[in-house]
C-alpha cells in the first residue's frame, strides 16, 4: 500500500471517529464506560443533525436566538462582591 493510500485511510478513520463522538453528543445519549458509540446513539445523532440542518435553512440566527430566549430561562446573574 503507498503511503499516499495509507494517509488517505488514516485521515478518513480520525474523520470518522470525530463525526461518532459528535453524534452520540447530539443524541444527548450516555455511553458505558469503554464504549466510544452505539448504533442506536449515531442514529438518533444523525437525527437531531438533520433537524438542526433543516431549522437552520429556514430561519436565521435571529429569529432563532429570539425563540430560545423566548422559551429558555434566563441564567442566574453571579453575585456582585
Amino acid at each position: 500500500m503507498d503511503r499516499r493510500l495509507r494517509n488517505r485511510i488514516i485521515l478518513f478513520l480520525a474523520l470518522a471517529a470525530v463525526a461518532a463522538v459528535i453524534l452520540v453528543r447530539l443524541s444527548g445519549r450516555q455511553m458505558k464506560r469503554g464504549v466510544t458509540f452505539t448504533l442506536p446513539a449515531l442514529l438518533s445523532g444523525l437525527w437531531v443533525l438533520l433537524a438542526m440542518t433543516e431549522v437552520l435553512n429556514h430561519y436565521d440566527l435571529d429569529e432563532i436566538q429570539a425563540l430560545a430566549a423566548a422559551v429558555l430561562p434566563k441564567p442566574p446573574r453571579p453575585n456582585s462582591g
